[in-house]
């Protein structure tokens, strides 16, 4: 039994090492995932009580623009559920979606490419500048 439990927590440190390593690596990697990720980030951001989101999604990236949405939603004042509309989600919205975000927010756009790398280091850039309270200007 004794060893049956070293094995277990040896197993859950050994897991949070490549974890560790994964996150200091200098390759980073961008997926819809990790995208994912950073949104969800965004949104405990953004808000003191988030909104329910799934931590796996069935399609990240139609996942990630109800998230917008909802940040949207609360930032103009509209607090009625996000209705699932079934829409092609692709890169191009998310970064649209995410330039409508920066414009209500700073009133500024950021510029980087429509990519899953571009979209990710975008939501990091938001992040970042929510964190600097002086730099928010709801517009």
């Amino acid at each position: 039994m004794w060893i049956s439990r070293w094995r277990s927590a040896s197993a859950i440190r050994w897991s949070i090492y490549i974890d560790t390593l994964k996150k200091m690596s200098i390759f980073r990697t961008y997926s819809p995932q990790t995208l994912w990720n950073a949104t969800l980030k965004l949104v405990n951001t953004l808000f003191h009580t988030p909104p329910k989101l799934p931590s796996i999604p069935s399609s990240y990236f139609t996942a990630i623009l109800k998230a917008h949405t909802w940040i949207r939603n609360d930032l103009q004042g509209i607090f009625d559920e996000v209705i699932e509309e079934p829409i092609n989600a692709t890169v191009e919205k998310i970064h649209n979606s995410l330039r409508e975000l920066e414009t209500i927010l700073f009133n500024s756009k950021y510029d980087c490419p429509p990519t899953i790398e571009g979209c990710q280091v975008y939501t990091e850039q938001l992040i970042s500048r929510l964190k600097n309270t002086h730099t928010c200007d709801i517009s």
